[in-house]
């Protein structure tokens, strides 16, 4: 008589983006995810959709439904203007010192632990 689990999702063209699905904590025995997921998938290969997309990450419960992980391009115009050159340039130098301080703080965990 009540949800045990809901997604949040769109659908465009053939796929459907599976954007959040979240459970109630008091049914993590009854694997409302999978069932869930079973229902929805049902649903769209009901429905047509020839693709199912899990969007961003890598978490294992994607691999066990069949899901295979796909590249992703990321492209970023920069006008020609010097001061626009000056901003991307500074972007750039800040995404380096923020994974050069990840990796540098992950491996300082790893040596620790």
């Amino acid at each position: 008589g009540r949800p045990m689990t809901a997604e949040y999702g769109f659908v465009g063209g053939d796929t459907v983006y599976c954007y959040l699905v979240g459970f109630e904590p008091e049914f993590a025995n009854e694997s409302p995810g999978w069932i869930g997921f079973g229902v929805s998938l049902n649903l769209a290969i009901e429905q047509g959709y020839r693709v199912y997309d899990f969007l961003r990450g890598d978490e294992p419960y994607k691999a066990s439904w069949g899901g295979t992980a796909h590249s992703l391009v990321h492209i970023r115009i920069v006008g020609n203007q010097t001061s626009a050159h000056v901003r991307y340039a500074i972007w750039c130098a800040c995404k380096e010192i923020k994974g050069w301080a990840r990796r540098f703080t992950s491996h300082r965990m790893r040596l620790w632990s």
